[in-house]
This record gives C-alpha cells, structure tokens and sequence, in this order.
C-alpha cells in the first residue's frame, strides 16, 4: 500500500510520501551491524493540468530492517520521504529493487482540500 500523511501548501508545496512493502519483496543483505539493509531507486510522476505524466523525483534509498528481524511474508518494511507537491492529483510511483532490478508500480490520488 501508499498513502501520503501530509501536504504542506506553504513555503514550498510538498507532499509526504509513505509506502509499505512486504520485507520479502525486496533483496536483502546484511550490514555490519548484522541488520538486513535493501537498496531502492523510487521515481515519482505527477499528471499535470493537460492530462500529461511529468516527472517529478528521482531518488536512491537505503532501507533497513531493525536489527534482529529477519526478512519474512509477515514483517513489512517502509519507506517515508516528500517530495514537491505541483497541484496535481494524481501521482505514480516506479519502485525498482536494485538488486534484482524487480519493477512495481503504484498510483494515488491527492485531496488538495487535506493540507497542513
């Protein structure tokens, strides 16, 4: 799933952006402190006011799991970030597994009225 917890109109318009994927959907190795960490490269799209996909964000994340879980079908892992908020109400995400180069998609829809 996604969800954005919050879109701040001002100074600058931004939106805060937070997925949640299965720990086993993404490829893990551990750190020297023994926890699993995962590379991620997410690329964000906003469709503009004339029906086109614009590119908004493209960033490389590092995800950890806390340390002693073992990646599993039952523990989930997040990842939280903002990004610029263009007064478009649809955005899409591209989620590669940079280890594999495993692809997933998803897109949600912003309500313009929910501001902080």
């Amino acid at each position: 799933p996604i969800s954005y917890t919050r879109l701040v109109k001002s100074p600058a318009p931004q939106v805060k952006i937070r997925f949640i994927l299965s720990s086993t959907s993404l490829t893990w190795t551990p750190d020297a402190k023994g926890r699993f960490t995962s590379q991620v490269t997410i690329a964000a799209a906003d469709k503009g006011k004339h029906d086109a996909w614009k590119v908004n964000v493209v960033r490389v994340y590092a995800v950890s799991l806390p340390g002693g879980i073992m990646p599993s079908t039952g523990t989930p892992t997040s990842i939280s970030f903002e990004m610029p908020y263009r007064d478009a109400n649809r955005l899409r995400f591209v989620v590669r597994d940079d280890a594999s180069g495993h692809v997933g998609s998803s897109e949600i829809r912003i309500d313009p009225s929910r501001t902080s």
